[in-house]
């Protein structure tokens, strides 16, 4: 399958809400780059390396690539991110190119074809047969000039980057960068500091003593004079990852009490989700004094894996993995030369689920994927003999696109054969895939009522299904 870089992709469906898009995206697309928040390590303008292989590239420091193939089933150790744990980089390339369907309609996907396609010129979707020679495509470019960070910082056209780092962090690599005369851009802090606010965070107690503070107001104090460190060496924000966006305005005597007894390690839930209350509360009252930008990422549970914690690093154990029960349909299915499946867009409440089945023939086994099948009406396969090499081809096609379709569940579900121009409800469209769409790498796209809508690329099928499904469900 190809990658396709549409030129519109990531503009919405709807035909004038797409040409306002347009038009306000070609009025920035020249503007400089100011990003405000990233997890870049400022070493890496610093010290302008190479960087050595496509993993330490595109996947070891992108947790959010990490975690989804974690959450994929893959362990963290084969990602690498176990320092005690050697792994060729070359078998973690394999991994991630076997597992890239997952990122499919994800923004980290885009990201990712981006790159592949506009960096690279690599225009293969990646997949476990073609991984060597993708990495190796990857590596030789690596070894030009033009793929060094500050290279890429400038080809880019970033004005301003900003990191994301610990209120201890003494920023040595950021004033180096401020004082280098031959870099041009500007690399700022941004003071995060989670784990000094609350007290189940692990290790907690250490980093307060770090602060050299053994009373709540030398806490207060120690956390003012590092913003202000911040600010003296470019900050404008500080970031706050929380649970839940719970402010209380607790009076100091209680909060010195909570925060001895978070110290301790005695504090209950209870208190500890008060004081987390009081001190987003104190971080909104420092930003008003200290004119910081106040970020909440709120909603996020991290480090919910206590073992993963300890044994790899803090904030990557965003998921767990679970195994996915593949449970065949059925033997003596007649091999198919096309595979339909019906979307239902009326299903808003579940709209975050991706809704499309997809029938795939396996070893004489008929398997369901799918995130809505207890809604699925009908679904055709052509009983037609075909050749084996054709129905191996049609196999590996609809493999990949029920890949690219993120997982749910495989279930039993009641066949109906058909013929290609098998009659659908008239408010579901359906999928085919033949000989033309395999070359294309595309799926056909049709409904009863509106008729062929033509061949879609995965990504924009997907989009197009979740605007239906958003829009039948208002």
């Amino acid at each position: 399958m190809r990658l396709g870089l549409d030129a519109d992709r990531l503009l919405p469906i709807e035909p004038t809400a797409r040409s306002v898009a347009r038009r306000l995206y070609d009025a920035v697309s020249d503007a400089p780059i100011l990003s405000p928040h990233g997890h870049v390590d400022p070493r890496l303008l610093l010290d302008d390396l190479p960087f050595s292989d496509p993993v330490e590239l595109l996947v070891r420091h992108d947790h959010y690539v990490t975690r989804m193939l974690h959450a994929g089933g893959t362990p963290l150790e084969r990602l690498g991110l176990d320092p005690t744990v050697t792994i060729d980089p070359r078998e973690v390339w394999r991994i991630f190119c076997r597992e890239c369907h997952r990122f499919a309609g994800t923004a980290s996907g885009y990201w990712l074809s981006s790159i592949l396609v506009e960096q690279f010129g690599i225009d293969e979707q990646p997949k476990g047969a073609n991984a060597d020679v993708l990495y190796d495509t990857i590596a030789e470019a690596l070894t030009a000039p033009a793929f060094r960070p500050r290279a890429l910082f400038e080809r880019f056209g970033i004005e301003v980057l900003a990191t994301t780092d610990d209120p201890l962090d003494e920023l040595e690599a950021h004033r180096a960068l401020a004082a280098d005369p031959g870099f041009g851009g500007r690399v700022i802090p941004t003071f995060r500091p989670d784990g000094y606010l609350d007290p189940e965070a692990p290790g907690f107690a250490e980093r307060v003593e770090r602060l050299d503070a053994t009373s709540f107001a030398g806490y207060l104090d120690a956390l003012a004079g590092r913003r202000a460190f911040f600010v003296e060496n470019g900050a404008v924000s500080a970031d706050h990852g929380v649970l839940e966006p719970f402010t209380t305005d607790l009076d100091d005597a209680e909060a010195a009490r909570l925060f001895d007894a978070g110290r301790a390690g005695t504090i209950t839930p209870a208190e500890a989700h008060t004081f987390r209350g009081r001190m987003l509360l104190e971080m909104a009252r420092m930003s008003v004094d200290d004119g910081l930008v106040m970020t909440i990422h709120a909603g996020v549970q991290r480090n919910h894996d206590v073992d993963c914690f300890g044994r790899v690093l803090a904030d990557i154990a965003a998921f767990e993995a679970q195994p996915v029960e593949r449970e065949p349909l059925g033997r003596g299915v007649a091999q198919p030369d096309h595979v339909f499946a019906q979307l239902d867009p009326g299903h808003a409440d579940r709209q975050a689920e991706r809704v499309a089945q997809v029938l795939v023939h396996r070893e004489g086994q008929v398997a369901l994927a799918g995130a809505e099948v207890e809604h699925l009406d009908a679904l055709a396969l052509v009983p037609r003999t075909c050749e084996r090499a054709f129905r191996d081809r049609v196999v590996e096609h609809l493999d990949e696109l029920v890949d690219l379709l993120p997982l749910a569940r495989h279930c039993r579900n009641e066949l109906v054969r058909g013929r290609r121009d098998a009659e659908f409800d008239e408010e579901r469209p359906c999928i085919a895939a033949g000989d033309r769409e395999m070359a294309e790498g595309t799926v056909s796209v049709r409904s009863r009522s509106g008729g062929d809508l033509g061949a879609h690329g995965v990504d924009l099928f997907i989009a197009r299904a979740l605007d239906e499904v958003e829009r039948k469900g208002r």
